[in-house]
């Protein structure tokens, strides 16, 4: 079942936006699990720490486009003894070595039709017929591990708390008027906002003090002369 959640932006990692739950029927390590992001997290805002279920931000997360959908694909796997490959692999070598854990032992047995004594491990290179026989002994006593994964989807939320604040209460300029057209009149003006996360601000004139005589840049907040100044502009 795919799940979802809303979370604001975060300024800082370590913070748990959800916490992840499943269940396994079988005990021991067969029944303990682990949880792992395996897709959908490119710009790197989440993480799972080791032996923890909770989905963490693993820095800043930020928005340019609120809201953002972020999906992630969760894996939870069990903690059986290796992997399918190394099971099989390990059924299939030459020269086994007495001393095995149990459910090794068990997995090539029953995948190659041994009886249960070491001494006929040793021959279960020459015995097993075909890789397949291996992956049924295998898989019958879990000697490797078993997953589900399933989507988790984010959806990031602006946290918009700040209004643009100017560096000063006021700024002016002094022009003649053989100013030359094109010429930045002004090239103090900063404003800052308090927001962690911003995509940057944006300057323009005030409705009513919109001037045509001038012009404003909306990146830099640059002002720039645009025609001819007279005594009577402003």
């Amino acid at each position: 079942t795919p799940y979802a959640d809303i979370t604001f932006e975060k300024e800082f990692s370590d913070v748990v936006v959800y916490s992840l739950t499943s269940t396994d029927a079988d005990s021991g390590l067969n029944g303990d699990v682990e949880y792992n992001i395996v897709s959908g997290n490119s710009a790197g805002y989440f993480t799972i720490p080791s032996g923890s279920s909770d989905v963490v931000t693993a820095g800043r997360v930020c928005t340019v486009s609120s809201p953002e959908d972020v999906v992630l694909g969760i894996e939870v796997v069990d903690k059986a003894n290796g992997t399918l490959a190394s099971c099989v692999a390990r059924c299939n070598m030459t020269g086994i070595s007495f001393g095995w854990n149990q459910l090794m032992t068990q997995a090539c047995e029953a995948g190659c039709g041994l009886a249960q004594s070491s001494s006929s491990i040793s021959g279960c290179a020459s015995q097993c017929l075909s890789d397949a026989e291996c992956v049924k002994g295998c898989e019958r006593f879990g000697g490797y591990h078993l997953s589900s994964t399933v989507t988790l989807t984010l959806t990031i939320v602006d946290l918009n708390k700040f209004n643009p604040e100017f560096t000063q209460p006021l700024y002016s300029s002094f022009i003649t008027e053989d100013t030359p057209i094109g010429s930045v009149v002004l090239s103090d003006v900063m404003a800052t906002d308090a927001d962690f996360c911003t995509a940057g601000l944006a300057y323009s004139f005030e409705g009513s003090q919109t001037s045509g005589d001038y012009a404003i840049d909306a990146t830099t907040g640059d002002i720039t002369l645009v025609s001819k100044p007279t005594s009577d502009s402003q």
